[in-house]
């Protein structure tokens, strides 16, 4: 009897450990996806600043920032 509960014990925690285990690769995946989407908002950013530098420059040469 003292073997099958041993037994009962350890396979609930292999089953708590796995359904951690999920949990914690879903958190990872949103975050690899919150990363991704920032890093594409980050670059769209420094286009439109390229973008908005060029314009600057075009209209004031010798404005600090084309320097």
């Amino acid at each position: 009897v003292i073997k099958a509960i041993q037994e009962l014990y350890y396979e609930l925690v292999g089953v708590k450990r796995s359904i951690a285990s999920k949990a914690e690769q879903t958190d990872v995946d949103a975050l690899k996806a919150d990363n991704e989407a920032k890093d594409r908002e980050i670059r769209q950013l420094k286009q439109e600043n390229e973008a908005i530098k060029g314009w600057i420059c075009a209209k004031d040469p010798n404005a600090e920032l084309c320097r």
